[in-house]
């Protein structure tokens, strides 16, 4: 038995944030970037196909950003 809502995903979106190349470096040091990628990739193409919305996050700091 589930204790977690029902999601309608109409009113859900799967935020993907931090995934700019430096991050993914540090990452690949001591991880699996190339799995933690699939993952996502997985994540946001069953989130599309339910009616979700992704939300994507670019970071900048300046305007050349």
């Amino acid at each position: 038995m589930s204790t977690a809502p029902a999601l309608d995903p109409a009113h859900i979106a799967l935020l993907v944030m931090d995934y700019q190349p430096a991050i993914l470096a540090l990452l690949s040091e001591g991880g699996d970037c190339e799995a933690l990628l699939g993952h996502v990739e997985g994540a946001i193409a069953d989130v599309r196909a339910n009616g979700g919305t992704i939300a994507y996050v670019r970071v900048g700091f300046t305007e050349a950003d």
